[in-house]
């Protein structure tokens, strides 16, 4: 008993393992490199392995900084990333992708509104 018990539990990690590989990246239309359409000098990278980072060098936001993260999407349209650093947190983003822009919608304040043209994959 205590083999199968062991054997379904690997078998639900490795399903769970495939889900979240699966959510994070491979070809989802969403890897690449981004460039916000307002500030070409300010993007975001997103890794097929689910790994990822925004920044730039901009003296309209902050010069020369780089936040990294991990990625995730949840019911197709839904961007979850997970800063490394403390004081950010999680984000929710609501994203699309028509061609090669990628807009992304604050969940919790819509009025962060923001496109993104792809100049990378």
């Amino acid at each position: 008993m205590r083999k199968l018990l062991t054997g379904v539990l690997v078998l639900l990690m490795a399903a769970g393992m495939l889900v979240v590989f699966t959510a994070c990246g491979g070809d989802h239309e969403l890897v690449g490199i981004w460039t916000w359409d307002i500030d070409s000098s300010v993007h975001y990278v997103f890794n097929a392995d689910g790994t990822g980072n925004r920044g730039g060098d901009s003296q309209n936001i902050h010069p020369s900084w780089i936040q990294d993260f991990r990625w995730s999407i949840h019911d197709d349209d839904m961007l979850l990333l997970r800063f490394a650093e403390d004081d950010i947190g999680n984000e929710l983003w609501e994203m699309s992708v028509s061609g090669n822009v990628l807009n992304l919608v604050m969940y919790s304040n819509r009025a962060q509104n923001f496109n993104y043209i792809r100049v990378g994959g």
